[in-house]
């Protein structure tokens, strides 16, 4: 197998956990449905945002955003229409924040 499949690879996976499009990061956008426990720490994604995220009985249950830069955050998290931010309320399919930085948030599913 030559260098570039196997980037072609990696770069499929990662696009299944983690996209940005429109200044939107996506959190598991295209897990496939007999995924049903799964998790990951800290992929990179645009605007220097690390993105970890949990799933559990095949449904997104957590997601942790840590700002490296600072800067606004526009987060489709999949969590549902209400989650917690931090254990505040939140809803809506997409969180946003300006955020500061080294700011971690932690969203969850209610």
């Amino acid at each position: 197998m030559q260098l570039d499949a196997g980037f072609g690879a990696l770069t499929a996976v990662f696009e299944m956990l983690v996209q940005n499009r429109e200044d939107v990061i996506y959190v598991l956008p295209a897990i496939h449905r007999d995924w049903k426990e799964a998790s990951f720490d800290n992929l990179r994604a645009e605007g220097a945002f690390l993105v970890s995220a949990r799933v559990t009985s095949g449904t997104c249950q957590e997601v942790r955003v840590k700002s490296l830069a600072g800067g606004p955050l526009k987060l489709a998290h999949g969590l549902g229409q209400t989650f917690t931010v931090d254990g505040q309320p939140g809803n809506g399919a997409i969180f946003t924040k300006e955020c500061k930085v080294g700011e971690e948030l932690v969203l969850r599913r209610k």
